[in-house]
């Protein structure tokens, strides 16, 4: 019986979301742009970006600790590589590692966002002045999670970012906080994270206007507070919900799923709701597939989210279980 209340609950919460989307969008929709650092929202993990990035409760390898730190126990010892072909023709490149020892788990993780170079222009060579200068975002984390019970677990993860523009330089140490519950019935997990938590980060330097000397403005960092819940409807139909709040937009609502054809091939689908106020369309897809490879287990992965009238972002990712 308290199985179906629950389910009849969540039926309720799922539509009433797109009822308040105004809302939302009145509360946070005045906050955009006012955070540095933002490429720390993109995410990493493959699977979860063709669930509509439904991560927080739902992890198979390395990069599902890159939204929720706790994940980390519940993921097999693993190396997972991803490519992002983001929007403007820039790359974003990870690789993580993650390895369980006894009720405990720690995870290692390097990331890069870059534009290539740029040909530089000014008012008088609109068509480029023959120098050139690059755009990069630059991560290294470690992380650390452990089993307070056999079905809760709480993890941490530390970040240092590097962001450069041209000859500007920022610098800023990041603190992620994350929690996993297993329910203990048709692999429902419950998942809450805090992250990008630390002090507003100045670029270093200063520029000159008439011969004056100014300082660089401090920006905070994109705070993202995200709850989720995950679990197998069938045996083979993983399905989830999320809610994320960042500190410098309004709320989204995702939801996803994942159906597993055979042992070797599963396909995903996910829709963000109150899409309209975050200016993307909402809809992603993917595909996973496992090889096995001598005594080992290669994870093959392709997510598609489509932005809007921005366009689209392809993710491809590999994994070895360890």
């Amino acid at each position: 019986m308290k199985y179906k209340t629950g389910i009849i609950f969540l039926a309720i919460v799922l539509v009433s979301f797109p009822l308040h989307a105004d809302i939302f969008e009145i509360l946070g929709g005045q906050k955009v742009g006012t955070t540095s650092l933002t490429f720390l929202k993109i995410g990493v993990d493959i699977r979860s970006e063709g669930m509509g990035q439904t991560l927080v409760s739902t992890t198979r390898n390395a990069s599902g600790v890159y939204f929720n730190p706790a994940n980390a126990v519940f993921a097999i010892n693993s190396m997972t590589f991803s490519h992002t072909l983001w929007l403007a023709d820039i790359s974003y490149n990870y690789i993580g590692f993650v390895k369980n020892v006894g009720n405990s788990a720690i995870a290692l993780q390097v990331s890069s966002l870059s534009s290539g170079y740029i040909e530089e222009t000014d008012e008088l060579h609109p068509t480029g002045t023959g120098n050139h200068f690059r755009f990069a975002d630059n991560l290294l984390s470690l992380c650390y999670a452990f089993r307070i019970t056999d079905r809760f677990a709480i993890g941490i993860t530390t970040k240092g970012v590097m962001e450069t523009l041209a000859d500007i330089h920022s610098y800023s140490l990041v603190l992620d906080i994350g929690t996993v519950y297993n329910v203990g019935y048709r692999d429902i997990k419950i998942g809450m994270s805090l992250l990008n938590m630390g002090s507003d980060v100045r670029p270093t330097g200063e520029y000159s206007i008439d011969g004056v000397d100014y300082s660089y403005e401090a920006y905070p960092l994109p705070i993202v507070y995200r709850i989720g819940v995950s679990g197998k409807i069938f045996k083979n139909l993983l399905f989830a919900i999320e809610m994320d709040k960042p500190s410098d937009n309004v709320e989204a609502f995702k939801i996803g799923c994942e159906f597993s054809l055979s042992s070797f091939l599963a396909l995903r689908g996910g829709y963000r709701l109150n899409s309209k106020a975050s200016g993307s369309s909402g809809l992603s897809f993917g595909a996973g597939f496992i090889i096995p490879w001598h005594s080992k287990e290669f994870f093959l992965d392709y997510a598609f989210t489509e932005m809007g009238y921005i366009g689209g972002t392809h993710r491809m990712g590999v994994s070895l279980k360890l």
